[in-house]
């Protein structure tokens, strides 16, 4: 199967290989990788699937289809009030999920720490939204708005 490039990559080349997505492991793949399980094992269907490490090391993650709002003039479609309000609600049962559990390390639970429209894939123009580059993700306190979470208006 062939690579293809995908749009955005601000932080590290990101290819997609029929449907996988393949990128580089960082300093947080092992936390990532054990945090992506966990939600599985859940039945948490926001995030994507770890599959395992390819034969250039790097990881493998399922593909979730749908426009990722990779600029700011790609966004419209998702500023929607039902777009967003579902981003919340998803953050929330992120943080629903790791409350209490060995992932949060002793503090109230698992954050994202870098949700914005550039790191979320859209389905349903802007209703679905699926947070996909958890890389960022560290226990933390369970607080009022992230101070990274940007959505254009």
């Amino acid at each position: 199967m062939t690579e293809e490039a995908m749009p955005g990559g601000f932080v590290n080349t990101v290819v997609r290989i029929g449907d996988t997505v393949r990128r580089p492991r960082t300093s947080r793949s092992d936390f990532v990788h054990r945090l992506l399980g966990f939600l599985d094992q859940q039945g948490w269907q926001a995030a994507p699937r770890f599959l395992g490490i390819d034969e250039q090391h790097r990881e493998i993650l399922s593909f979730i289809d749908g426009p990722v709002p990779w600029k700011v003039e790609h966004a419209p479609a998702v500023r929607s009030d039902a777009g967003l309000i579902r981003a919340a609600e998803l953050v929330c049962e992120l943080h629903d999920l790791t409350t209490g559990t060995p992932l949060a390390d002793g503090h109230d639970v698992v954050c994202h720490n870098d949700l914005s429209p550039k790191n979320t894939v859209y389905r349903d123009l802007g209703q679905q939204p699926h947070p996909s580059d958890p890389t960022s993700s560290s226990p933390a306190a369970r607080s009022g708005p992230s101070p990274t979470a940007r959505v254009p208006r």
